[in-house]
């Protein structure tokens, strides 16, 4: 009996230890003797399952982004970064920590990176992976230089004419710090180069809404940060300064939603209100580009007399970046090299001045961009007031809309 006790208790214990070896060799290492933390695992099994994660050292896999002031993201999919679309938090992670400036030069490569993980914003959902910059624990697998983070500056050369009856509005949310891409910057910054130095507008009569009020670089000002509050000023001023002898410009980029425009940290201007802040505005000439996913739906609600609307996408559709054009976004892109005859790099581009003034109407504007746009959007049009826009190369006849638009200019 005490024989057979020690036996099967020998047996226990290698049982037992065949397990426990079992269990490392399975949650430790990987078939190839790799410790588990170096094991690359997807953003959406660690964010789907964060509670078991939270505190542990793991190696993730995905798309780095460099973002705003706010870090740099690591993405699930590529089409996230290029999309002006809400990003849901199971299909990215924040990269928290001074990231290598080599690394920084990245953006759209597929890397591995290793780290802790943690919240960077528990409340809103927002995992974090922490990074130690002196570990260099990132690998590039393969990189995307096409969708480098290439900053381009513009030497403003001021006019000392002043035109009082311009006036232009710029806005760029970005919706939160680490989404606020500099391609949303360079969106604007190159419209306000053209507005000022093609155009001659008054740098005072161009107010730039943007992210939380901070300039990126010198090349621009701005104005107030896009918040719900100063948006609603910036509209309520214009309605007191402008008269029926003015014009207004608004050119709004970065996220969108079926809500509407994203501004700072969660706002939304819904085309409601966005009708409720224009309404009480007097002017002579009113010009709306719309860059945002879903832009489509303002076009029912701001549509009207002596106006001109063109977004980069349809109402129940995702906008783009630039594929090829750099770090920009695609649509306006090519509306800000029509108005503005060139490339930034100074190339000229006038065929589309199909009439051969020199002069570009905001009809010819939309169709070199609807040509050029080679993304999967679908551009809209609309100048009749009907409320309905137009995904089509625009004809010249009466009544329809690119009429009004062909004698309408910046």
């Amino acid at each position: 009996m005490g024989k057979t006790t020690s036996v099967l208790l020998v047996l226990v214990m290698v049982l037992l230890g065949a397990n426990l070896f079992q269990f490392y060799y399975f949650n430790e290492l990987n078939p190839s003797g790799i410790p588990n933390e170096d094991v690359p695992k997807d953003i959406s099994e660690v964010m789907g399952n964060i509670s078991d994660y939270l505190g542990k050292t793991v190696t993730l896999e995905g798309y780095y982004v460099l973002g705003g002031s706010g870090g740099s993201l690591l993405l699930k999919n590529i089409d996230d970064f290029q999309q002006n679309t809400i990003i849901p938090t199971t299909r990215y992670m924040q990269l928290l920590g001074e990231v290598p400036s080599a690394l920084s030069r990245e953006t759209g490569s597929w890397i591995k990176i290793k780290g802790n993980v943690t919240w960077a914003e528990e409340s809103e959902g927002v995992g974090g992976l922490e990074y130690s910059l002196s570990d260099s624990t990132y690998t590039v697998v393969t990189r995307h230089p096409k969708y480098a983070e290439e900053i381009y500056r513009f030497v403003l050369n001021y006019s000392t004419q002043t035109y009082a009856n311009r006036y232009a509005v710029l806005i760029s949310g970005g919706y939160r710090a680490e989404k606020a891409y500099r391609r949303y910057w360079n969106d604007l910054k190159l419209m306000y180069s053209i507005l000022v130095d093609k155009y001659a507008y008054n740098p005072q009569n161009i107010i730039v809404i943007y992210k939380d009020g901070i300039a990126e670089d010198t090349d621009m000002p701005v104005n107030v940060s896009a918040n719900f509050q100063h948006f609603n000023n910036t509209f309520n001023y214009l309605a007191q300064r402008m008269d029926a002898k003015d014009s207004l410009f608004i050119y709004t980029t970065n996220h969108g939603w079926e809500e509407g425009l994203c501004l700072y940290y969660y706002e939304t201007v819904s085309p409601e209100h966005f009708v409720e802040v224009l309404d009480p505005i007097d002017y002579a000439k009113m010009i709306i580009v719309m860059e945002q996913c879903n832009s489509g739906l303002f076009i029912d609600y701001l549509s009207g007399p002596n106006r001109v609307i063109m977004t980069a996408a349809s109402a129940t559709e995702s906008s783009w970046s630039c594929d090829t054009e750099g770090s920009y976004d695609e649509f306006v892109y090519h509306f800000m090299v029509a108005v503005n005859m060139r490339l930034p790099d100074g190339t000229n581009v006038s065929w589309h001045d199909s009439n051969g003034d020199n002069f570009i109407s905001m009809r010819e504007a939309f169709n070199y961009a609807f040509i050029m746009d080679s993304r999967s959007e679908h551009p809209h049009y609309d100048d009749n007031g009907d409320g309905v826009g137009v995904n089509a190369f625009l004809p010249l006849f009466s009544g329809q809309d690119g009429f009004y638009g062909s004698s309408v200019f910046l």
